[in-house]
């Protein structure tokens, strides 16, 4: 894992910068491609369902976690779709292995 990378999004209209490491970036980018929605749109998302409870970045981290934790339910509940996925699972470079990329 590499240093924070600080970048700026627009949430609710007003632009904020976000300091995440890059895995963390890599996993919001993943999210957003999965649920078709630009990273300014998700931010706006987490910040209206979470931010009054925490701190901004904090609910964004939560709300990342909480995208792959329900994933992970996902698979294991739905094992007899994919009887081969255990958990899920990372490729070299931090990117997440889709479950039906992994049926034989």
């Amino acid at each position: 894992m590499s240093g924070l990378e600080c970048r700026n999004v627009v949430v609710d209209g007003r632009r904020t910068s976000v300091k995440l490491d890059s895995f963390t970036w890599r996993c919001l980018n993943e999210i957003c491609d999965h649920r078709n929605l630009t990273v300014h749109d998700f931010c706006t998302e987490v910040k209206r369902a979470m931010a009054d409870y925490t701190g901004f970045t904090s609910a964004l981290r939560i709300a990342i976690l909480r995208h792959y934790r329900n994933l992970a339910a996902a698979v294991s509940d739905n094992s007899a779709v994919a009887p081969n996925v255990g958990a899920v699972r990372l490729n070299a470079t931090g990117q997440l292995i889709h479950p039906a990329s992994l049926r034989a």
